[in-house]
């Protein structure tokens, strides 16, 4: 193990009178030099109080390829400027609730003495910006004395939706003419038993700045 790097030897092989030879070189085997390390993204738009886990792949002089994101493969991760975000010992990206908005942070990344870096900006992230809300129906019929309960789904800026149809989520109700249809904080439309036949009331729904209506019609 201690062997000079760059000397050699000359290992003799003799069988019935032949001889042969090899020569041996002391050096570093591309199977044990790291090439180089690189995390799975380079950039990154974080919104206030999320986080993202950093995967790093080190390159192998050999060509292999090995995950050395935890700290325990001997990978260090600094920011440059912490109350924009911070960065775990395994790699874990956070950005403070109170992150100022499009600022910026650089992560660097370290590992047998080769360096990545990643950039960190505040910002809104998609998977956080409601695109858009819609009722499971724009135009509902019903006879005094009935009831409906809405159904609302909100679709997210990266194409995910999820169910807001209740209060607590931030949605809110309000109908046109109450003494045709009423409507509670939880999306559940009731007709008066004396409500007027044929008459119309809009229920507007909204959340996050976005607005859906809904037609009640009395029969």
């Amino acid at each position: 193990s201690n062997a000079p790097l760059n000397y050699k030897s000359t290992i003799t092989v003799e069988q019935g009178g032949k001889k042969t030879y090899v020569t041996v070189t002391v050096g570093s085997n591309p199977a044990d030099t790291l090439a180089s390390i690189a995390p799975d993204l380079t950039a990154m738009t974080l919104s206030p109080g999320r986080t993202h886990q950093l995967a790093i792949t080190a390159t192998i002089g050999d060509g292999s390829t090995k995950d050395v994101t935890l700290g325990s493969t001997g990978t260090k991760y600094t920011s440059s400027a912490t109350n924009v975000a911070t960065v775990g010992t395994d790699g874990v990206i956070t950005v403070p609730s109170n992150a100022p908005l499009n600022y910026k942070s650089t992560i660097t990344v370290e590992q047998g003495g080769k360096k990545t870096y990643v950039t960190v900006t505040v910002g809104s992230n998609p998977a956080d910006t409601l695109a858009s809300i819609a009722p499971d129906q724009t135009a509902v019929t019903l006879s005094p004395g009935r009831t409906h309960q809405l159904a609302i789904t909100a679709t997210m800026g990266d194409g995910s939706t999820k169910d807001v149809t209740l209060g607590s989520t931030g949605t809110t109700y309000a109908s046109s003419y109450s003494n045709v249809a009423t409507v509670n904080a939880n999306g559940l439309i009731s007709t008066p038993a004396n409500a007027p036949k044929n008459y119309k009331t809009t229920i507007a729904v909204k959340n996050g700045g976005k607005t859906a209506y809904v037609t009640v019609t009395i029969i």
